[in-house]
């Protein structure tokens, strides 16, 4: 038996050596692709729309010329089409994708691919895109005479709080709403708000065509926020195209009050209050026409009626004309239908309303008490400054809460006169032979922000800083030529007699924009 098993093998043995082994033996190893130099447990970046990503691997394959290998790199997510940012191994792209970070942020894909051999190697990598936007003012231009518009963000010492006053460098976000949104502003801004009530932010614009609104940290359209889906309740002139408009915020309760072609409606942003409710209409009144509108602290929200040719106001508790006013009043904001309202703001005497009056053409102050419930006596006084040089051919009008002085401008020149004694002087002109042209004037009503002047000690001129709350004019023009518009930050420097900076070193110029429309401020 032993010796069967034994000859059984013999023959495997001698059979399996007759065939020839025709296995290939030419193998060839192939290499990995390598990545070097950047922390693979760790693929989270996180940095302000604007900035500069920087990602530096070093890669490498065994045996292969760096020729031969290519890259790609891919961002995707959010709202944005998968982008290809760059093509090399280091990575270094501005990333202007809008803000975003929900579930880690943007996905952002590297692949090497071994052209030799066509094999990929694909690493991913989560990058949070936050916001640069800040305390600021925005400014509204237009660059196709009013089809379409946009909104620009200015972050400077002088307009932001948060930037210190030994930090010259002004920050501008230019085009924020096509930026974004991938299209401008349709139609021609009329106004805008930023209304932050805790985590309840927005920001509310009113063109000639919608009534839009955006989250104000990241300025991205919230599509179901707009025209009609704004209302609790529909009214019939929303949705149609606007003639006019007007924001103010009723600060006691934190009301947004607006105006839409005459008419008012509010929304409280307390609770996260996001829609206006019904129109305003004051008991006895059928119809109204509301063109001017300001909203003083702590007191009722002060309105024109030009349709009726009398004051409104409103408060939580709505809307309503005044009582017949006090016997002997030096006028009547009952019956104001012998002067033609232009602007409306305050002053340090009061709230007041400039006109020119139809009997006499002469230009008078109406200036009323700053109550804060219906009374009869909100007529005070009334100034007459008709005497003011050039005051006909004033196009711009503004009024400084802490003094008693009226700003105007012409073409090419802001004079500034006292009410209680006129005597009007240039304060402020355009270059000459520049070819700009001044399209409006607006003091710098808020907080936040330092300004920079000169100061006079014994001969020597010193700098020094002082808050820009009302002591600082913003002054927007236009070249038609150009098709530029500016806007010139002038500091407020003589209080009682509106006297401007006269040191030009001291005024600040922002460029670059179309037609201004209007300044608003960004709150955070």
């Amino acid at each position: 038996m032993k010796r069967i098993v034994y000859i059984c093998v013999v023959l495997i043995a001698f059979c399996t050596s007759c065939f020839e082994d025709e296995s290939n033996l030419d193998i060839k190893e192939l290499n990995p692709i390598r990545i070097e130099n950047i922390d693979l447990q760790n693929k989270y970046f996180s940095l302000f729309m604007g900035d500069t990503l920087r990602i530096e691997p070093l890669v490498f394959c065994e045996g292969i010329p760096d020729t031969k290998l290519s890259y790609e790199w891919q961002l995707s997510g959010g709202t944005i089409v998968p982008t290809v940012i760059d093509s090399t191994m280091y990575l270094c792209a501005e990333i202007t994708a809008p803000p975003y970070s929900t579930n880690g942020g943007y996905f952002l894909k590297f692949t090497i691919t071994d052209e030799t051999t066509g094999i990929c190697r694909i690493e991913s990598f989560n990058v949070e895109i936050l916001s640069p936007y800040g305390e600021g003012i925005l400014i509204a231009d237009t660059k196709n005479n009013g089809l379409s518009s946009d909104i620009s963000l200015v972050m400077s010492r002088e307009v932001s709080s948060s930037i210190s006053i030994d930090n010259s460098k002004i920050n501008i976000f230019r085009d924020l709403w096509s930026k974004n949104n991938g299209s401008p502003l349709s139609g021609c801004v009329l106004d805008a708000v930023t209304s932050v009530y805790g985590t309840n932010r927005s920001l509310t614009v009113l063109t000639t065509e919608h009534l839009q609104r955006a989250d104000n940290i990241d300025f991205i359209n919230i599509p179901d926020e707009m025209d009609e889906l704004l209302f609790n309740v529909v009214p019939p002139h929303i949705g149609h195209g606007y003639t006019s408009g007007a924001f103010v915020v009723y600060t006691s309760t934190r009301d947004e009050l607006m105006c839409a072609d005459g008419k008012l409606t509010a929304r409280g942003v307390q609770n996260s209050g996001r829609k206006f409710g019904y129109t305003l209409y004051p008991a006895g009144i059928s119809d109204y026409r509301v063109t001017l509108m300001y909203a003083p602290q702590y007191c009722p929200v002060y309105v024109y009626d030009e349709l009726g040719k009398q004051m409104l106001f409103y408060d939580y508790s709505g809307c309503w004309a005044p009582q017949e006013q006090a016997s002997g009043s030096k006028f009547d904001i009952c019956d104001l239908s012998d002067y033609e309202p232009f602007y409306l703001a305050e002053m340090s005497s009061g709230v007041t309303l400039l006109t020119k009056q139809k009997s006499s053409g002469a230009y008078k102050a109406l200036v009323m008490n700053k109550q804060s419930s219906n009374g009869p006596n909100y007529a005070k006084t009334i100034f007459d400054f008709s005497s003011a040089t050039e005051i006909g051919n004033a196009k711009y009008f503004e009024l400084n809460m802490l003094e008693d002085v009226v700003y105007y401008a012409t073409d090419e020149k802001i004079y500034v006169t006292p009410l209680a004694n006129i005597n009007s002087k240039v304060q402020w002109e355009v270059p000459v032979g520049s070819g700009d042209k001044i399209t409006g004037i607006k003091i710098y009503k808020w907080s936040g922000g330092q300004r920079k002047h000169a100061v006079d000690n014994g001969g020597e001129v010193e700098e020094t800083f002082t808050t820009s709350k009302d002591r600082m004019i913003m002054i927007s023009t236009y070249n038609e030529m150009t098709q530029e518009g500016k806007v010139t930050l002038v500091p407020i420097v003589t209080m009682g007699i509106g006297g401007l900076e006269q040191r030009q070193e001291f005024h600040v110029t922002l460029s670059g924009f179309g037609k201004i429309l209007g300044i608003y401020k960004q709150n955070k």
